[in-house]
């Protein structure tokens, strides 16, 4: 309706005919229009190095371009579209470009995603979009691809205080499974045959089956053992900061325990106990960060189920870490119960302001108070994971 009516005003000035204008911009818009429907032939998409990260960190993308079609391509770029809350594309404003792009030619163009937050995320698809030739209406083809992207909580390094809080949990020893178990032994599972591995200790009937040299895989039962427990009740609703401390300090302490070759027997996150039950100290990392990448706030946690859930046929756990929100007398009562039972506690609580009871008569290695934000956590450096 615009262009009509200023074609019609500009009609009538015999001194300045402006429909001249209006009708050529008019044509060039629809010539523009007309091309890009045809502009890019048909091209397939793949996504490839989709892995996991660390919150606020940049993962990079590959999406490979075929040019399924006979036709040359010009000026190609390729983005996410439908992107969740919580990832945005850093290449947005300046994609990269694939100049020319020949008949059954493939190329592979770098796609940084920028995960502010930790979490599970659904990425819907890909695009690719060309605006030649003349750079005022794009052309796209859609490709949809969907696949999960788990983004871990951040593992910052941790403060001495708390790093020696956590490494003393852990007195008398560390232990990994191997295939060559000592007197006092449990086996856990089986894996592909590695050098070195006991030979008496073959697992004949999965190596039958499979194909493929298996043996069986066993732990220390001396081996002590560490738990980690994750308060999921938060205290009020703008506790998010705090909620999101809380995971970055179990996740990090987590990291730094298997790091040093100490058992990661499992995770109590509110109602849910996860067992992780890793071949390797350093195989607990992954599946405990993806645990905790998922986690998300709940109601009110009993303290007395969790208790008896750490209990209850684990005999040989001798220390937890455990990470609240508040010291209250369920709480203080979950941490004695664990004590008379000879095992190592150590607690964090994170809250803004005091907590329900006063803080414990215990060693500052066994308890710490922290704000919300994490005090000097907050300062710290991811973790290479």
């Amino acid at each position: 309706m615009i262009w009509f009516a200023a074609a019609v005003q500009g009609s009538v000035s015999l001194d300045l005919p402006l429909y001249h204008i209006w009708s050529f911009a008019s044509v060039t818009l629809g010539v523009a229009w007309l091309w890009a429907l045809v502009a890019l032939p048909k091209v397939k998409l793949t996504r490839y190095h989709l892995k996991p990260v660390s919150a606020g960190t940049i993962l990079t993308l590959e999406v490979e371009i075929e040019n399924v079609s006979r036709r040359t391509a010009y000026n190609v770029t390729v983005m996410e579209f439908d992107l969740p809350p919580g990832i945005e594309c850093v290449d947005s404003i300046d994609p990269p470009i694939q100049s020319r792009l020949g008949p059954r030619e493939v190329v592979r163009l770098p796609l940084r995603l920028r995960c502010m937050r930790r979490g599970i995320y659904r990425l819907s698809g890909l695009y690719a979009a060309s605006a030649f030739p003349l750079g005022v209406c794009r052309s796209m083809r859609f490709s949809l691809q969907d696949a999960d992207l788990v983004v871990y909580p951040a593992c910052r390094l941790l403060p001495e205080y708390l790093t020696m809080s956590t490494t003393s949990l852990a007195t008398h020893g560390k232990a990994w499974p191997t295939s060559w178990p000592s007197e006092s032994t449990e086996f856990i599972h089986t894996r592909e045959y590695r050098a070195g591995d006991h030979p008496r200790h073959m697992h004949w009937a999965s190596w039958a089956r499979l194909g493929t040299p298996i043996v069986k895989v066993y732990q220390d039962a001396d081996a002590e053992r560490v738990a980690l427990v994750l308060d999921t009740s938060v205290p009020y609703p703008a506790a998010d900061n705090a909620f999101e401390t809380a995971v970055s300090i179990i996740a990090s302490a987590g990291v730094d325990l298997a790091q040093q070759g100490y058992a990661i027997d499992r995770l109590v996150a509110g109602e849910h106990v996860y067992r992780l039950c890793p071949t390797r100290p350093e195989a607990s990392i992954g599946p405990l960060l993806e645990l905790l990448a998922g986690v998300g706030p709940s109601g009110q946690i009993d303290w007395t189920s969790t208790a008896l859930s750490l209990l209850t046929n684990n005999s040989r756990l001798r220390a937890v870490l455990c990470v609240a929100f508040d010291w209250s007398s369920a709480s203080a009562n979950f941490v004695e119960h664990l004590q008379q039972r000879g095992m190592r506690v150590c607690t964090i609580v994170v809250r803004d302001g005091p907590t329900s009871r006063p803080a414990p008569a215990l060693p500052l290695s066994l308890y710490h108070h922290l704000p919300p934000d994490g005090g000097r956590l907050a300062a710290g450096t991811p973790h290479a994971l």
